[in-house]
């Protein structure tokens, strides 16, 4: 048992990690752009680096607008 909560600790601490990594290659106009977002909370709550890499995309092809 504890190799199982040794593993979800080190997923939850490489996911966190990835997230930061993530949002620090942006650039300052775009990370204001995603942490401004309705679903920024949730993302970072989940760690959902798949979700704050379609916000980013969103962002990065639209130009910022709501198109």
């Amino acid at each position: 048992m504890s190799e199982i909560m040794k593993a979800e600790r080190v997923l939850e601490t490489n996911l966190c990690n990835l997230f930061a990594i993530l949002m620090s290659l942006c650039d300052s106009q775009t990370n204001n752009q995603v942490e401004s977002s309705t679903e920024y909370e949730e993302l970072e709550m989940s760690l959902d680096y798949m979700g704050l890499l379609a916000v980013i995309k969103k962002l990065i092809y639209t130009r910022g607008t709501n198109n």
